[in-house]
C-alpha cells in the first residue's frame, strides 16, 4: 500500500478556486452547483432508508478565520467568513451550507435558511424542531 506524499494533495484553497472557475454557466460547467447537487441526492438517498419522518434542525453560523486579504472582520474582531451551516440532529447530514462574508451577522437571513432546508426535505420527511443559538431567536418566532 503505497502512502499518499503531503505534497501530493491539493490545498483547500485550489479545490476551492477550481470549483469557483468550474461554474460558469457560459461553459456548461457546473462547478459548486454541481457539487450541491451531489451532496443533494447523496443526503435525498439517506433521508429515504433512515425510517424516520420528523428530524431536528440544527441551524448555526461558524466563524472561519482566514489569511486571505480581501476576508472581512467577524462579530469577534477576527478576519474570516461565518458560513451558515443547517445539520439534521438526528443523522449526520448536512442539509444546507451557505457561504457568508465575515461581516454577515449570524442572525441574519434565518428565516430564509430555514426555508431553504426545508426544501431540501424529501417527500414525506419534515423538519418538526428547530435548534439554533440567539442569533435564530427573533426569526423562529416569525418562521411558518
Amino acid at each position: 500500500m503505497k502512502l499518499i506524499d503531503r505534497d501530493e494533495i491539493p490545498e483547500p484553497d485550489t479545490v476551492g478556486d477550481w470549483l469557483r472557475r468550474m461554474g460558469d454557466p457560459g461553459t456548461g460547467q457546473r462547478g459548486l452547483k454541481g457539487l450541491e447537487r451531489v451532496r443533494d441526492k447523496i443526503n435525498e438517498r439517506i433521508l429515504r432508508r433512515d425510517g424516520l419522518k420528523e428530524y431536528t434542525l440544527d441551524a448555526d453560523a461558524t466563524e472561519i478565520i482566514g489569511e486571505k486579504a480581501d476576508a472581512l472582520f467577524t462579530y469577534n474582531g477576527n478576519k474570516g467568513y461565518m458560513p451558515m451551516l443547517g445539520f439534521l440532529y438526528e443523522i449526520p447530514v448536512c442539509l444546507l451550507d451557505e457561504f457568508r462574508e465575515g461581516n454577515v451577522a449570524p442572525a441574519f437571513g434565518q428565516k430564509e435558511f430555514y426555508l431553504r432546508c426545508k426544501k431540501r426535505m424529501p417527500l414525506g420527511k419534515r423538519i418538526g424542531y428547530y435548534r439554533g443559538d440567539s442569533a435564530s431567536y427573533q426569526a423562529v418566532s416569525s418562521i411558518s
